[in-house]
C-alpha cells in the first residue's frame, strides 16, 4: 500500500484534558500526515457540545483536519459504561463510514469505535496506559479492540498479554532541538508540568522543595499545568500556610512549554502511577535534566546518573535525596554529560524521524493482518443476548456487576466502607446475595440493618469483600491488608471504584 492510500481515522480521549495520551496521538497523526497518509482527527464534545480549545489550536497549528462530537472513553476495563458507549454511537458510524479509513486509531478503551469498526470491517487500534495487573484477573467479554500500542515495554506486555492482544511498544514522537541558554541568575529555577492531582503528586515536590529551602539551597518551582482540583487547592493551601509563597509559583496550563525548558535548570517529575510521560521527552530534547519517580516506563530509558535522575521511592525524602545528587553535579557545573547522553536518548527513541517509521510500519502490519483474518470480532451492537447487561436499577455499571456476578455466584458478601458508597454497594448486590455486614475503621455499631464488623470477624465467613471506599489511599491500604490476608483482587475482593492504582 503506498502512503497516499493510506486514510487514518484518530478519535481523542477527553474534552478538557488535553494531556500526554492526546499530545501523542495528535502528533502521531501529525507525523502521518508529513508521510502522505490522509489523516483526521475526531475530538470528544462534553455535554454542552464544548473542548478544551487548544486540540483546534494543534490541528490548525498541524493543518489536520477535523470534527467534534460526542463519544465516551474509558480509562480501564472495569470502568467501561455499556450504555454510554451505545449512546453517541451513530454519530461514530457516520463519521467512519463519511472518511472510509484504512484504519482507526483511537486513546483509552473507546468500546463505541471498536463495535463500529467491527460493522464496518476496519482494524482498530488503541493507545491506552497504565493498567494494574489485577485488572485481568477477569476474564472479559470481547468488546475491545484487538491491536493495541503503548509508549512502554513493561505497558505493551501488560495489556498484550491481559487481553490476548496484539501490542507493540512505541515511544512518545517529539520533535526538538539541542539548545542551550546560559541563565544570568545563580538561584536554581526548576519545573514540574502535569495536570495538578493526586497521581502526579506534586504535593511531595512543594515539600522537598520547603526542605530543601531549610537547608538554605536557594530555589524557585514552578508549577505548569491546570489546578482546578481539590488536590491543587490542597497544595496552594499548603504553600500558602507553610510560607512558600515567594518560591513556589502556580502557573496554570501553558502553551509554551518549551519556554519555560529553556529558562529553568531541571523537571522534577513526580508521578505515581503513569506509562511513559511526555514532558520527560522534551526536556531531554531541550537540555533540561530529569529528576524523577522510579515509575516503570521512565526506568525503560531513564538511567540514575547516566541521563537523568531516579529517585527510589515517591515521597519528599527519596525526591530530596535524588535532587541532591543533581544539585552537586550542577553546582560543580557537571550536568553537561548527564544532558548529553538523555539528548542520545531522545534522538534515538523519539524523534519524528525513528517513530514514524515504526507506526507507519505498525498500521501496515495490522492491515494486512486483518485482510488476512477470516472469522473477525462479532459486533455486539447486533448481537442477541446484549440485554444481559442492562440491569434496570445499576445501568451505569452493569458491565462490570455483571462480570463480578458470574465470578462470586453463590457466595457471601461483606462490604468494606459503611458511608455513602456502602449504600450503593448493598443496591448492587443485596436482591441477589447474602450481606454479612459491614467492615469500618471509623465506625461501630450498625449500618442500617447490619453489623459493623472486626477485620478479625471476616476470617470465619466464606464471602466477598466489596470495597466501598472513594479515597485512593484508602482503597490501597485497605487492598494491601486484604493480600496480606490472602484475598486477590477481582476474584475474591472487588473495588466499587476502579482506576490504575499501582502499577
Amino acid at each position: 500500500m503506498n502512503n497516499n492510500d493510506l486514510r487514518i481515522l484518530y478519535f481523542l480521549d477527553y474534552p478538557h484534558n488535553v494531556g500526554g495520551s492526546n499530545k501523542a496521538l495528535l502528533t502521531q497523526a501529525y507525523i502521518m500526515s508529513q508521510l502522505g497518509a490522509k489523516v483526521k482527527i475526531i475530538i470528544p464534545n462534553d455535554d454542552l457540545d464544548k473542548h478544551d480549545g487548544e486540540f483546534d489550536r494543534i490541528c490548525e497549528r498541524y493543518n489536520l483536519e477535523n470534527e467534534a462530537i460526542k463519544f465516551f472513553v474509558f480509562a480501564c476495563m472495569e470502568a467501561i459504561d455499556i450504555k454510554k458507549s451505545f449512546e453517541f454511537i451513530n454519530d461514530i458510524c457516520r463519521v467512519v463510514r463519511e472518511f472510509q479509513p484504512n484504519i482507526v486509531h483511537s486513546t483509552q478503551l473507546n468500546i463505541a469505535v471498536e463495535l463500529v469498526c467491527r460493522d464496518c470491517y476496519i482494524p482498530h487500534i488503541m493507545s491506552i496506559y497504565p493498567a494494574d495487573k489485577e485488572e485481568f484477573n477477569i476474564k472479559w467479554d470481547d468488546i475491545y479492540p484487538h491491536y493495541h500500542c503503548a509508549d512502554s515495554q513493561y505497558i505493551s506486555d501488560r495489556w498484550s498479554q491481559g487481553l490476548g492482544i496484539i501490542s507493540r511498544c512505541i515511544r512518545v514522537a517529539y520533535e526538538g532541538t539541542f539548545q542551550v541558554v546560559n541563565k544570568k541568575s545563580d538561584d536554581l529555577t526548576i519545573i514540574s508540568i502535569g495536570y495538578i492531582c493526586e497521581l502526579k503528586n506534586q504535593l511531595e515536590i512543594i515539600k522537598m522543595v520547603e526542605k530543601l529551602h531549610i537547608e538554605g539551597i536557594k530555589l524557585k518551582l514552578l508549577l505548569l499545568g491546570k489546578d482546578d482540583t481539590e488536590y491543587a487547592k490542597k497544595c496552594k493551601q499548603y504553600v500558602k500556610n507553610h510560607g512558600l509563597d515567594e518560591c513556589i509559583f502556580f502557573e496554570g496550563f501553558v502553551s509554551n512549554v518549551e519556554m519555560y525548558m529553556l529558562k529553568s535548570d531541571a523537571l522534577v517529575h513526580a508521578s505515581l502511577v503513569e506509562s511513559y510521560p511526555g514532558v520527560i521527552v522534551e526536556s531531554m530534547a531541550n537540555n533540561l535534566p530529569v529528576i524523577s519517580t522510579p515509575i516503570v516506563g521512565i526506568t525503560e530509558l531513564l538511567k540514575d546518573q547516566y541521563n537523568g535522575f531516579l529517585s527510589r521511592g515517591y515521597d519528599s525524602n527519596s525526591l530530596y535525596m535524588s535532587f541532591m545528587v543533581f544539585y552537586k553535579l550542577w553546582v560543580k557545573g557537571k550536568i553537561k554529560s548527564i544532558t548529553y547522553n538523555a539528548y542520545k536518548t531522545f534522538k534515538k527513541y523519539h524523534s519524528f524521524n525513528v517513530v514514524g517509521r515504526q507506526l507507519l510500519d505498525y498500521y501496515r502490519w495490522i492491515i494486512n493482518d486483518y485482510s488476512k483474518k477470516e472469522n473477525h470480532p462479532k459486533s455486539l451492537q447486533y448481537s442477541e443476548g446484549v440485554e444481559r447487561y442492562f440491569l434496570d436499577e445499576t445501568e451505569n455499571n452493569c458491565w462490570f456487576l455483571s462480570h463480578i456476578k458470574r465470578i462470586i455466584k453463590g457466595k457471601k458478601i461483606i462490604i468494606w466502607g459503611a458511608g455513602y458508597y456502602g449504600k450503593v454497594a448493598l443496591e448492587w448486590f443485596e436482591k441477589e446475595f447474602e450481606i454479612i455486614g459491614y467492615i469500618d475503621k471509623k465506625k461501630t455499631g450498625f449500618f442500617g440493618d447490619y453489623k459493623i464488623m472486626e477485620f478479625n470477624e471476616v476470617c470465619r465467613y466464606d464471602a466477598v469483600i466489596i470495597v466501598a471506599v472513594e479515597s485512593r489511599n484508602a482503597r490501597i491500604e485497605i487492598m494491601q491488608k486484604l493480600e496480606a490476608n490472602n484475598y486477590i483482587r477481582n476474584v475474591t475482593y472487588f473495588l466499587m471504584i476502579n482506576s490504575p492504582l499501582r502499577i
